[in-house]
């Protein structure tokens, strides 16, 4: 299930990245009557392109996830938040 939801969130983020880059250059360097043409092929490419992406970086999110972390206890937490100082 957490693999499931890396996937989906990295989806989502690889998507609308591959989208911005390809609606900016299609708009900004295509002629006036070849973005029509060009911009759903854009489209079509960052929804195909972003599963593939996604799948491949999926498992070093999870990995990076599995790290251990250095445990604190609740009074070292606390003192290293609070203004005072001692």
């Amino acid at each position: 299930m957490v693999t499931r939801t890396r996937l989906a969130m990295t989806y989502g983020m690889v998507d609308a990245a591959l989208f911005g880059v390809g609606a900016v250059l299609v708009l900004t360097l295509a002629a006036q009557e070849q973005w029509k043409y060009l911009l759903p092929l854009v489209i079509t490419a960052a929804f195909i392109l972003a599963a593939r992406i996604a799948w491949a970086r999926c498992p070093f999110s999870a990995r990076r996830a599995a790290l251990p972390r250095p445990l604190t206890t609740l009074r070292q937490a606390s003192s290293d938040l609070s203004c005072r100082s001692r």
